[in-house]
């Protein structure tokens, strides 16, 4: 052997001490080596084959004082715990948990993106700085509170009360602030016997091309039980002049609108629904007999 190097081809057991000092190294030929006490390394320790520290007993302890690192293509496995007192940094590669490929949990070193097969439990605040991204679904058994803003692309359903600008909600949805219904684009009519379908707007604006004086309109059903529909008629008044004979005088009419029909089966009018430049209809979706029934009407 060199002069720097110890060669050990001994197959039995060791029970005193090898001391190595200076600046000798230790190769060890043999198949396996196995200490079965505790083991100080002061210096580099470089293992080419596998190797176990510690066994199923947990009084076992594997402690680093220094830094621990990887270097090469492999990947470093933990088949336990691994308690981070103090931090887990892991840089250049992405950082896998659970399962035999590791797909349990994983974080992208590039993207930074999270992948959670399973559960997330969080017993305490979790801060989100960025967006969050639930493709599958986001579950939530408990309370959630949320000072900025929530943008949800997709379904929502929440099992509890819910507060907007109160903490203490008292019914299904407590708002203590204002509530704005946006309209979509303005609806404009050019034909009678139209149908205007509200989908899931609860605010209309329509048109008429005032040809002739009021266009015929047909809603289509609403989309919910208890769907609130508004609807404005934003025609530009256009005047018309009437005899009154009767009361031998003449009457000056602002005609051009919109008009909903009490005769087609899913308006439950009284009477024919004329709306001409600013009026209101205020109406509300019966699904259980399938029509829209009249809650008021501004008629300017």
């Amino acid at each position: 052997a060199n002069d720097d190097e110890m060669v050990l081809g001994y197959n039995g057991t060791t029970t005193g001490t090898i001391g190595v000092n200076g600046t000798t190294s230790m190769n060890i030929t043999t198949t396996d080596v196995t200490f079965t006490g505790n083991t100080d390394i002061d210096g580099a320790l470089a293992v080419d084959g596998n190797t176990t520290l510690g066994d199923d007993n947990r009084a076992d302890a594997v402690t680093v004082n220094g830094g621990l690192s990887q270097t090469g293509g492999q990947q470093v496995r933990f088949s336990g715990n691994v308690d981070a007192t103090n931090g887990l940094d892991v840089t250049n590669a992405d950082l896998t948990v659970g399962g035999t490929d590791g797909t349990h949990f994983t974080v992208d070193d590039v993207t930074g993106n999270t992948a959670i097969d399973g559960t997330l439990a969080v017993d305490g605040d979790a801060r989100f700085n960025g967006n969050v991204d639930a493709t599958n679904g986001l579950d939530v058994t408990g309370n959630t509170d949320i000072d900025g803003a929530l943008a949800v692309d997709g379904n929502t359903r929440l099992g509890g009360d819910v507060g907007i600008g109160t903490n203490v909600p008292n019914v299904s949805l407590d708002v203590d602030g204002g509530l704005a219904i946006r309209p979509p684009d303005e609806i404009t009519i050019t034909q009678d016997n139209v149908t205007v379908d509200p989908g899931d707007r609860s605010f209309l604006r329509i048109d008429s091309d005032s040809t002739p004086a009021n266009r015929t309109i047909v809603l289509a059903d609403g989309d919910e039980g208890g769907q609130i529909l508004v609807i404005q008629c934003i025609a530009s008044a256009r005047p018309a002049v009437s005899q009154n004979f009767m009361q031998n005088k003449i009457v000056l009419q602002q005609q051009n609108g919109i008009e909903l029909l009490m005769s087609e089966q899913n308006h439950a009018f009284t009477s024919n629904k004329r709306l001409e430049n600013r009026d209101n209809l205020y109406l509300i979706w019966d699904e259980a007999n399938s029509y829209w029934l009249e809650i008021g009407h501004t008629d300017f």
